[in-house]
This record gives structure tokens, C-alpha cells and sequence, in this order.
């Protein structure tokens, strides 16, 4: 593949963050440097692999692999937001790449994400390639991320035809399982000194992301030639039963007191009545724990967003929500 050299800003910096990756890493590593090679080596891209605690600590990985990729190890894990946010303070692109470990790229996906944010408009902060499922390649795993009034956030297009989500389009914002967020973007929505929120440690976090990039005027386009396959959950499984609906019902209350207009909000009560519940019933007194600290750290970020970001909640919604 050749030797990588230092640049002064690449054009790219990829992230992504491990814990307990093992051969997930390994192939999502393997098939970054082959699609890479294909085009002619890494050119003006780094790699930077967050071990995200003690346990994703990888002894073993060879550096003949990656000769510039650079480690950050972090003392405990963070999480996927605070993983990422670790590996984004560190980068150095125009671009910055995240990638789950429990992804890996087809032939092509670097080209293909290249021309798209070559020719991007200056107001693009947002990419999304074309997630698949690795259990069936014909069917989406996300092609974006899609909000109802009714307080459902979802990945667009999971397990339909991915023939039918062939065009390039607009989308509301990209899910960080596989995206490319322009740098500028990233610093100009950073809060306290994070780009993700670290409070919600994972799941959601890109949604919240997302809808505040949105509501400073970012766009977002998703580029359906740019191919990843990504094992659903596969990083998750490490964790006790119930840990994904647990993060997603205490994370949605975050995003959306955090973000919505009062409007939305009171759509979404049903909804967020459902989460409550299933916390108490699945965590008990814990669960009020639970749910408290995610009204607190809603509204605590709900009074950080600007006053320009505030307005433009309705006309926001009104062009991207849909029905219940």
C-alpha cells in the first residue's frame, strides 16, 4: 500500500472507536486499507483508533498495518460519544470519518465519499453513505436518520430494498455508525468543548448532533454509491440484555427536550410516557434515577442552544418531521 505521510491538515481524518472490537476491528481495519489501496493508497487520510478503556486495549494490533495510525487510549470507557469526541479533538482533516468497529467498507466507499465531499456545498457539514445489513446486503440498515411528530426517531430505510433508496437525496441529519461530518461544522455546534454530548454515552448521540447542526443550517446528503456493511448491534452484544432499549428510552427523552420545539414536545408525550415506564419497569427505583437525569440533561443543553438555533426549530420540523 505504500507509506503513509504527514500532513499538515489531511483531507480526511477516519475515527474509529473500539471496546472489546476483537475481529470486528479487524476487519473494519482490513477493509479501510484495502479500499484505500485500490485507490492509490491513503493519500491525504489518518487513521485514529480510540481505545475506549482498559478493556479495548489491543496489544496485539501489528503497526506494519497503519504506519501513521495514531492510538488514543483512554483510562475509562466514554462511550461512543466520548470515544469519538476524544478521537475528533485529535484529528486533524478537513473531513472527519466515524466508523463503528462493527462496520467494514465496500470496494469503492473512500472514491465514492471523496467526489461527494469534493463538490459538497459549503453549508454541507453532513455525509451519509449507504449502510447495509451484513446479514443481507439487498437490505438497508440506514440511509439516514428519520423523526416523527410523534417522538419515533429511526434509522430511514431499515431492512427495506436498497434498490429503492438509489438516488442521491437530502437527508435530515447522518447516523455515526458511518458518516463524514465537515470539520468546521463540528467546531462551529461544539458545546463545552464536546462535539458529541458525552451524556449519552451512546445511541441517540448523533441524532442530538445532527439535529443541532441542522438547526444552525447545516445540510446533510446521503450518497448512496458509497457502500458499508454494518453487523446491527454487533458492538452492543458485549453488553447485559436490555442495554440498547435502555440507552434508546433514556437518550430519547435527552434529544427531544433538548431540541424540539414545545410543539413537538407535546406530540411526543405519549411516547416519552412509553420510555418512562419501561424504565421503572425494567430498572425500578433505578429507572426514576434514570429518567431524572435525562429531563435534567435535556433541558441543561435545551438552555445552551442559541437563540438563532431556537427559532428555527418550527420551520425545521415542518421540513423534515413526519407524520406519527
Amino acid at each position: 500500500m505504500g507509506r503513509y505521510q504527514l500532513f499538515e491538515k489531511p483531507f480526511l481524518s477516519i475515527v474509529v472507536v473500539t471496546w472489546k472490537g476483537g475481529e470486528r476491528l479487524g476487519r473494519c481495519l482490513e477493509s479501510i486499507r484495502r479500499d484505500l489501496e485500490s485507490k492509490g493508497g491513503a493519500g491525504e487520510v489518518e487513521l485514529i483508533l480510540v481505545e475506549n478503556g482498559p478493556d479495548a486495549r489491543l496489544p496485539g494490533l501489528t503497526p506494519d498495518l497503519w504506519p501513521e495510525m495514531r492510538r488514543v487510549s483512554l483510562a475509562r470507557n466514554l462511550g461512543f460519544s466520548g470515544g469519538a469526541n476524544a478521537g475528533i479533538a485529535s484529528a486533524r482533516g478537513e473531513w472527519v470519518a466515524t466508523l463503528n468497529d462493527d462496520s467494514h467498507v465496500e470496494p469503492g466507499f473512500h472514491a465514492a465519499m471523496s467526489r461527494a465531499a469534493a463538490g459538497a456545498p459549503p453549508r454541507c457539514g453532513m455525509l451519509q453513505p449507504c449502510l447495509r445489513q451484513v446479514q443481507d446486503a439487498a437490505r438497508i440498515d440506514s440511509a439516514g436518520v428519520e423523526i416523527r411528530f410523534g417522538g419515533e426517531i429511526r434509522d430511514r430505510g431499515r431492512g427495506e430494498a436498497a434498490e429503492a433508496f438509489e438516488g442521491d437525496s437530502e437527508v435530515f441529519c447522518a447516523s455515526a455508525g458511518a458518516a463524514w461530518y465537515r470539520r468546521s461544522m463540528l467546531l462551529e455546534i461544539a458545546t463545552e468543548e464536546s462535539f458529541f454530548d458525552p451524556d449519552y454515552f451512546m445511541y441517540f448521540e448523533d441524532v442530538d448532533l445532527g439535529w443541532r447542526a441542522r438547526l444552525a443550517g447545516w445540510q446533510a446528503l446521503y450518497i448512496p454509491d458509497a457502500r458499508v456493511r454494518h453487523d446491527l448491534h454487533g458492538s452492543a452484544s458485549s453488553h447485559p440484555p436490555g442495554f440498547v432499549k435502555r440507552q434508546c428510552s433514556r437518550n430519547r427523552i435527552r434529544v427531544v427536550l433538548a431540541n424540539a420545539s414545545f410543539a413537538f414536545v407535546l406530540r411526543a408525550v405519549p411516547r416519552l410516557v412509553r420510555d418512562m415506564l419501561w424504565l421503572v419497569f425494567d430498572m425500578g427505583p433505578r429507572g426514576l434515577v434514570e429518567i431524572g437525569s435525562g429531563v435534567r440533561s435535556g433541558l441543561e443543553a435545551r438552555r445552551r442552544l442559541p437563540a438563532s438555533s431556537r427559532k428555527a426549530r418550527k420551520p425545521l420540523e415542518s421540513r423534515w418531521f413526519t407524520g406519527r
